[in-house]
Formats: structure tokens, sequence, C-alpha cells
């Protein structure tokens, strides 16, 4: 059985359409994830999960958030791996949601997944009020209840914020 091989990609600052790069960037963001997914396609061995661990896209409508996801399904099919992503604080939740997600998730965006002996969850840390994130007392109680019912499985816990 071969290692299980995972990429975090984290603060890519895609530029919404139409605008100049964020924080002073002097590289089309969007060129970098090309760059990125070309980078991919030169390993050894392909991915058994990316993910892309906020800020995607520096205050993006919906219509980015539908680009990106266009991008993140043909990485799926390309690579035959497991693509997630979660928000950062200079993503917008009401765009991510109308135009990424099939459906409103509710207050936060967060899921699990497994892997072989392997459980992954995707926190979503932005909380309004906090800059630095935080993780809400509903998703640390929904954390709480899948790390008891897997206590021997491996825990991969992904967020935007430390």
């Amino acid at each position: 059985m071969r290692p299980l091989q995972v990429i975090q990609i984290s603060d890519l600052h895609l530029t919404p359409r139409g605008q100049v790069p964020a924080h002073g960037q002097q590289y089309d963001p969007w060129g970098k994830l090309a760059n990125i997914i070309d980078d991919i396609r030169r390993l050894p061995t392909m991915p058994d999960l990316i993910v892309f661990t906020g800020d995607l896209i520096h205050d993006g409508s919906a219509d980015d958030y539908q680009r990106l996801h266009a991008i993140i399904h043909t990485m799926e099919a390309e690579f035959d791996c497991h693509v997630r992503v979660i928000l950062g604080n200079h993503d917008r939740r009401a765009a991510f949601y109308e135009g990424y997600l099939p459906a409103d998730p509710g207050p936060y965006y967060a899921s699990r997944m497994r892997i072989g002996n392997n459980d992954f969850y995707f926190l979503d840390s932005k909380v309004s009020g906090y800059e630095a994130g935080w993780l809400a007392p509903q998703q640390l109680q929904w954390l709480g209840k899948h790390l008891r019912q897997a206590p021997t499985k491996r825990a991969f816990l992904f967020l935007h914020h430390p």
C-alpha cells in the first residue's frame, strides 16, 4: 500500500474578474494557480486529496466562485482525486454559497471525509467579528461528536486560521 499523498494550497487570493491583484501581487493569481496545477501534473504519483485552505478569491463574486468551481471540477477529473476547499477571512461566504455550492450548508461550511483509516475534517474558521479566525461552538461540538465516534481513526484537521 502506497503512502497517502495530500497537497495543501492556501491563500490563493485569486483576483475577481476585472480587478487588479490584491495585496500588491505582481503576477496574476489565476496564472499562479495554473502553474500549481502544472506542478501537480509533474509529480511522480498523483495525490489522494488536494485541499485549498482559504482566501480562495479576494472579495470574489458568485461568478468568480463559479469559475473556481469549474477549475476544481476539472482537477478532480484529471487527477482522479478528492479536492476540497474551505473559506478564509478574505472570502465572501454569500458569494461562495451562491457560486460554488449546489445548496446552502447553513451557517458554517464544514465537512468530513474518510480515506482508508483516515478522517479528514474541513472546518470554517471564518466567523464574523474574529479577524484571526475562530471555531464556533456548534462546529466544535460537531467535531467532538465525530472524533468520539471514530477514536481509532487518524484525524486530520484543515482550516484557514491557525
